[in-house]
């Protein structure tokens, strides 16, 4: 983690969070702090953006050294001291642990809400915006109840007027997966493209089938007449051929390639489209910044899937995943960086384990 970078979080370097402590941070943050799910992905994604402009501001875009302060465990004794406490039932022997993490618990933006909320379907081929059930929403500091989402970009920091960064002929890729990863994915190309970026933008899958916060940013997208190029296109003839082939033109002179395809609730091997795409970027020699972990690497385990993506830079969430700790992991994560997605502090500081 660079210490240079302004939006450090205030937990240590060797903070962790498992899969389901990720998820249940999620859950509890909306379900129970009023939270919206929008929002947090909102500040995912954000935070991905000016990372990813920071590192190439400051020219370390394509450096993948690691520093001490990124809390690399020296030995594989410490190493399996810390899974063997993370695996183990019994609270005396486990790492000091906040929270119920053991209980597999839906992602809240795993949650589609057809039932809830009409057809999304029909409601994305018709072009409208997408509307999520009743919610708070601050409204001249008073909050009222509303159906729709809004994302309000505020001016100044992300595409103001009078940032002068804004004006750059950078060309940033990215590759957005089915999930909240590819939200997230969403999210950073709107930033990014704010910002002056030219982003060029991959995606995977039928939208309005996405979980409803990542349906959410790419209708935002769509609304603005931001290009996007499906991989999977059951409309094309040899879809993923052709696509693959866009993909291979489109790496070439960018600066970066973000991989927002696969999360930490991704288990097992890739399935394709995805493991191509996943070779085609590490074969690119393209810096590659991850979205939460690499694509295909497992995030309590480390163990690599066989496609697993070479990141330059992990941009991760709320705090390190507890594979990342692991020697299988090493050759993967590169230098990783913690993102604050703006989880009530008290709620995170619940769920977070230290390795003592």
């Amino acid at each position: 983690m660079d210490p240079n970078f302004p939006a450090m979080p205030i937990f240590p370097a060797m903070a962790m969070i498992s899969r389901a402590a990720a998820r249940e941070l999620d859950r509890r943050a909306v379900d129970e702090f009023g939270v919206p799910g929008v929002i947090l992905m909102e500040n995912a994604g954000r935070g991905v953006a000016e990372l990813l402009i920071y590192l190439d501001q400051t020219g370390t875009l394509a450096s993948s050294t690691r520093q001490k302060t990124d809390a690399s465990v020296s030995n594989a004794a410490s190493v399996a001291s810390v899974m063997t406490r993370l695996a183990c039932g019994n609270p005396a022997h486990r790492m000091r642990t906040y929270g119920n993490v053991d209980g597999e618990v839906p992602h809240p933006w795993e949650r589609r809400l057809p039932e809830e909320n009409g057809d999304i379907a029909a409601t994305w081929e018709a072009g409208l915006p997408l509307e999520r059930p009743t919610g708070p929403k601050e409204v001249d500091g008073t909050a009222e109840m509303t159906g729709q989402t809004e994302v309000n970009l505020p001016n100044g920091v992300i595409g103001g007027e009078d940032n002068p960064s804004r004006q750059t002929t950078r060309r940033v890729v990215i590759v957005c997966g089915r999930g909240n990863n590819g939200g997230d994915g969403f999210v950073i190309a709107r930033h990014l493209s704010l910002r002056g970026y030219t982003v060029e933008l991959f995606y995977c899958g039928e939208p309005a089938k996405y979980p409803h916060d990542a349906a959410v940013n790419a209708n935002i997208l769509r609304q603005s007449g931001f290009p996007m190029r499906r991989l999977d296109d059951p409309l094309m003839e040899s879809p993923v051929e052709a696509a693959m082939t866009a993909l291979e033109n489109s790496l070439r002179g960018a600066v970066c390639v973000v991989d927002a395809l696969l999360g930490t609730g991704a288990m097992g091997e890739p399935r394709p489209p995805m493991d191509l795409v996943i070779e085609q970027l590490n074969a690119s020699g393209t810096p590659i910044l991850a979205v939460d972990l690499p694509s295909g690497l497992d995030a309590d385990s480390g163990l690599p899937s066989r496609s697993t993506i070479h990141a330059t830079h992990t941009a991760t969430f709320v705090a390190q995943k507890p594979g990342f700790f692991l020697p299988s992991a090493i050759p993967y994560v590169g230098r990783v960086h913690v993102i604050d997605i703006g989880a009530p502090p008290t709620l995170v500081e619940q769920m977070v384990q230290w390795p003592y």
